[in-house]
């Protein structure tokens, strides 16, 4: 489930659940130049980032 945000600048997102226990790999394919950012702060995470914990990918 998930839900594509658009606005202003700057305020473009994709918000999404997993089931309880589970883990998905996020990977930005295009425009690879632009940063990932993610969660609440705002860090700035790998192209390819496993979800939850943001970190690398275990596939």
């Amino acid at each position: 489930d998930f839900g594509l945000i658009v606005g202003g600048i700057y305020e473009d997102g994709i918000d999404f659940s997993l089931a309880s226990g589970a883990s998905a790999c996020f990977e930005l394919t295009s425009p690879t130049t632009l940063p990932v950012l993610a969660g609440a702060n705002r860090a700035v995470v790998d192209p390819q980032v496993e979800i939850p914990g943001f970190g690398v990918c275990s596939q």
